[in-house]
């Protein structure tokens, strides 16, 4: 990994973490509807797979800083995972984007691009000229 990208996939990591903390309320969730009498009585597949996308949601920002800051070209892998996940809840990967804009359709056009260039960021993280190059330098 050049340093240029490994800039930029640490910086990526730290701010996805960042916006995964700062909206806690969809990882701490299925914590507080414990105390829901009738929550877990249905089990919905829709609701035990959005229980499992609020774990990803917090795990995965985690594993890409892990790795970014061990220089793995991987940390990408993570960045693309938790842009698809936080698009679903409707929340930035780039914290306090979406709060400059007002809500409904303009907050969701740009809670949309950011998410969408967050992960063409991390597929050229994980497969951009450069990174290949080095790469292959380093393990052949």
């Amino acid at each position: 990994m050049t340093d240029q990208a490994y800039r930029l996939a640490v910086a990526l990591s730290t701010l996805a973490l960042i916006s995964a903390i700062y909206s806690w309320g969809v990882f701490w969730w299925p914590i507080q509807a414990l105390r829901i009498d009738n929550y877990y009585q249905d089990a919905s597949p829709l609701m035990l797979f959005l229980d499992l996308l609020r774990l990803v949601f917090i795990i995965a920002p985690v594993v890409a800083l892990i790795a970014a800051l061990g220089r793995s070209r991987w940390s990408a892998a993570g960045l693309m995972v938790f842009a698809a996940v936080s698009w679903v809840f409707g929340i930035s990967a780039i914290p306090f984007i979406a709060l400059a804009f007002p809500p409904a359709l303009p907050r969701t056009i740009a809670v949309t691009a950011c998410n969408l260039i967050v992960i063409a960021l991390a597929i050229w993280l994980l497969w951009g000229p450069g990174n290949l190059a080095s790469h292959r330098k380093t393990t052949t």
